[in-house]
């Protein structure tokens, strides 16, 4: 008999007890999978970039900055390229259906984005024929379903018309799927001479301005020259990578991602009970075998080899199942969520994989090296 024929006629041997513990792994593994999943989507900080600037209001994200400070820091030396946003906080429909939407300058935000949203010179023409036009996340237009040339309708939280209405009409010229799966597509871009013009309130206003410095010119280096551009004006500023800014609104979250943690670390370790004590009445049902294997000279590492490689199968099988129904769930998911299954995702299920293997079948195995060949012999 093979060694990997003893493994699996082991695990065979009680096979409800195996299905158990393959299912209890399998379920830990999906929880894990999916809230890795949704951390390391778009939701994730990871998307901002090191190399790009976010400059807002030193008083507090919500405070505009005046369009002014846009056209001073592009006229410094160490940017390249500079772009602006602002909030529209708008939904369509009825209020629960929220609809992220910011207003662009659409050649300033192709400048620093365009790459990033895989904005095509095609649909930066089609965006910039009409001013009322409109670029769409693709996951957002999945979610609205809406198609290029649709007509639609976004009223805003934040701003209203010079006649009192916060509906504002727009054209979809084009719909953007990001650079990589990671990216989030699930906004709305607008016009923000449209939106300057209709509006009736913080007319010549940005809620943020997003900076790309020259290269060779570092991000943390670059921060504090706006900052102190500004620090004698009515609009000082607060400047931070991208990766920071993002960091920071995360942060306002937190509580939910204590939660999601404590929910995934009480799976885990009552999975790692399941999968101790399984191999553990695997150890004691077979003493004798294991004193048989000893009388005939089976080393005692093979035989910790032997717990340990059917421990390693089980959790193997539970990753498998894990990983691919966790798969199945983030591809049907609403793309709301922004959860993104990858590689990066498989790989921290199969290292936790290898990790419950390694602590579930370590005490066990150590259990297996101290039974004693003449006991066991003389018991029978």
């Amino acid at each position: 008999m093979t060694y990997t024929s003893l493994v699996l006629k082991s695990l065979i041997r009680t096979p409800l007890r195996t299905l158990v513990t393959v299912m209890a792994v399998a379920s830990a593994l999906i929880v894990f999978g999916c809230i890795t999943s949704f951390m390391s989507g778009a939701h994730s900080a990871e998307n901002g970039a090191m190399n790009r600037l976010v400059v807002t209001s030193k008083t507090g994200a919500a405070q505009p900055l005046p369009l002014t400070h846009v056209m001073a820091i592009a006229a410094l030396e160490e940017v390249e390229a500079v772009s602006h946003t602002t909030r529209l906080n708008t939904f369509s429909g009825f209020e629960r259906n929220f609809v992220p939407a910011s207003a662009v300058d659409p050649d300033m935000a192709h400048a620093v984005f365009g790459e990033d949203l895989a904005l095509t010179p095609a649909m930066m023409a089609a965006f910039t024929a009409r001013t009322d036009g409109v670029l769409v996340g693709r996951s957002q237009a999945l979610v609205q379903n809406w198609r290029v040339g649709d007509r639609i309708t976004l009223s805003s939280k934040l701003y209203r018309t010079a006649e009192g209405s916060r509906d504002f009409s727009f054209i979809i010229t084009g719909i953007f799927d990001g650079q990589t799966v990671g990216t989030d597509t699930h906004y709305v871009i607008a016009q923000y001479d449209y939106i300057n013009a209709l509006r009736s309130r913080h007319v010549d206003t940005v809620d943020t301005i997003v900076v790309k410095p020259t290269a060779g010119v570092r991000a943390a280096d670059l921060a504090p020259v706006i900052d102190n551009l500004f620090a004698n004006s009515s609009g000082p500023t607060r400047t931070q990578t991208e990766r920071q800014f993002l960091e920071a609104f995360m942060a306002q979250i937190a509580d939910i991602r204590s939660i999601l943690n404590a929910v995934l670390l009480i799976s885990l370790l009552s999975v790692l009970l399941i999968i101790t004590n399984t191999m553990a009445a695997a150890v004691r049902e077979r003493r004798f075998e294991i004193g048989v294997m000893k009388a005939i000279g089976l080393s005692r590492s093979r035989i910790a080899t032997l717990v340990l490689a059917e421990t390693v199968v089980i959790c193997g099988i539970g990753a498998a199942i894990g990983a691919g129904v966790s798969y199945a769930i983030v591809a049907v998911s609403d793309p709301a969520t922004g959860m993104v299954f990858d590689a990066g995702v498989i790989a921290r299920i199969i290292a936790l994989a290898v990790l419950l293997a390694g602590l579930g079948g370590v005490l066990p195995a150590l259990s297996a090296l101290r039974v004693s060949p003449i006991k066991t012999l003389r018991s029978r």
